[in-house]
């Protein structure tokens, strides 16, 4: 709350007991759903995707299958949060770099070779 304008608490949020909620109008616009990023289809047109600390319980050859299906799922002008101690790796050619202190890069175009079969991402 504190690092919040009082304008974006009154359009955004409303006030609880606890202290603010986000408004219901806010919550429709996300998709809110469970997902196995390594064998399941990707969600496509992504405008946001944080993986805070999900890249460090990965091992190099699991981060190697999800950076490019994280690339895929972002849309156009699409960004990637990772953690502070998470980097993309050897995946410099799908992403730019937007704040190293916050780790937040924003998607490169080329071209995604993604195929799918019964189990996953090939």
């Amino acid at each position: 709350m504190q690092d919040v304008s009082p304008e974006r608490l009154r359009r955004f949020f409303y006030q609880t007991d606890q202290g603010y909620q986000i408004s219901k109008a806010i919550r429709n616009l996300c998709v809110f759903a469970r997902q196995n990023l390594i064998k399941d289809p990707p969600f496509s047109r992504m405008d946001l995707i944080s993986c805070r600390n999900l890249m460090i319980y990965f091992g190099p050859m699991l981060q190697k299958k999800a950076l490019p299906i994280l690339h895929y799922a972002l849309n156009r002008l699409g960004y990637l949060m990772l953690g502070r101690s998470e980097s993309i790796g050897e995946f410099a050619n799908l992403f730019t770099l937007i704040d190293k202190s916050s780790r937040i890069y924003s998607k490169k175009t080329s071209s995604s070779d993604l195929h799918f079969d019964g189990s996953g991402v090939l």
